[in-house]
């Protein structure tokens, strides 16, 4: 088994164990064009299906951080549900 096919299943039956949902999200961070969601697509999930507690890659918060370094995109979701950040 894979490291990412372990991640995977780790996710999905920590959440089933504790009652919580899980959403599964990979996000493409390469800006392909102006249309390309990049970084905002990562809190929009957190923002509609109100996420309290994210589990990352610290790739994933290096690639958000090199596209918005300000957090400017933050300010146009709601992101008041998310208590945690697991890397």
């Amino acid at each position: 088994m894979s490291q990412a096919e372990a991640s995977r299943k780790t996710l999905a039956f920590a959440a089933l164990l504790l009652g919580a949902a899980a959403i599964a999200f990979a996000p493409i961070f390469v800006r392909l064009s102006d249309t390309a969601p990049g970084a905002s697509a990562f809190w929009r999930v957190v923002s509609e299906h109100r996420v309290n507690a994210l589990f990352t890659a610290p790739t994933a918060v290096r690639a958000i951080k090199r596209e918005d370094p300000s957090a400017e995109l933050t300010k146009n979701f709601d992101l008041s549900s998310l208590r945690a950040l697991f890397l």
